[in-house]
């Protein structure tokens, strides 16, 4: 994996495309593959990918975009620290582990969705990404959180979690420290008609997408 990181790595600053999209025969990138590769802009992560390496993209300061795919199962130790580009990230629901410091330090960061499978969010997993504004755990029971998991993420931004699980995510380590816990928002398309004779006025009685509201 070494060589083959080297090789693409070496693709990239003679073909001046920071582009990567892997075939469907890898299936484990390994540790410090394209550590350090700052002309990486961009990857898509294959179904037959099962795991992401310890430092796999660390330091990959323009990396701005990753798709992982359903399949994937561990995302490493600090496999995506200091991708200081990274914008939005979606864990599939086939993970279960995101490791210790896996997106510390991603300083534009702003939406994650974790996976409906995810058991453990390592120590420091997201440590000083502090541009998260929202967070969609799709686990029903409340993944285990390590000690600074989410340190310097501000704990006023909405969590949206399952249907009932409110009450679960409020007490439980390391989500206990966020104040705005909540259930997933229902999207509306709303029609007004000028003729009607309380045009401009609109009630909508249901704010979540869950069946008790």
């Amino acid at each position: 994996y070494d060589r083959f990181g080297a090789q693409i790595e070496r693709n990239i600053y003679e073909n001046g495309q920071g582009v990567i999209v892997f075939n469907n025969t890898v299936t484990n990138i390994g540790k410090m593959v394209f550590y350090n590769c700052s002309t990486l802009t961009s990857i898509i992560i294959p179904k037959t990918v099962q795991e992401i390496g310890k430092n796999a993209f660390n330091q990959c300061n323009n990396l701005s975009e990753v798709v992982l795919q359903e399949g994937l199962k561990t995302i490493g130790h600090a496999s995506f620290s200091n991708c200081t580009s990274l914008t939005n990230i979606i864990v599939p629901n086939s993970v279960t582990m995101i490791d210790v410091q896996a997106f510390a330090n991603c300083t534009t960061l702003s939406n994650v969705t974790i996976g409906s499978s995810v058991q453990s969010i390592g120590e420091s997993a997201f440590l000083r990404s502090s541009a998260i504004s929202t967070i969609t755990c799709l686990a029903e029971i409340a993944p285990y959180v390590g000690e600074y998991a989410f340190y310097e993420v501000s704990k006023m931004i909405p969590i949206y979690v399952p249907c009932g699980a409110v009450s679960t995510y409020q007490v439980a380590y390391g989500w206990n420290q966020f104040y705005n816990i909540q259930e997933p928002l229902s999207k509306f398309t709303i029609t007004t008609l000028t003729n009607d004779e309380n045009r401009g006025q609109v009630f909508v009685d249901k704010n979540t997408a869950c069946d008790n509201a």
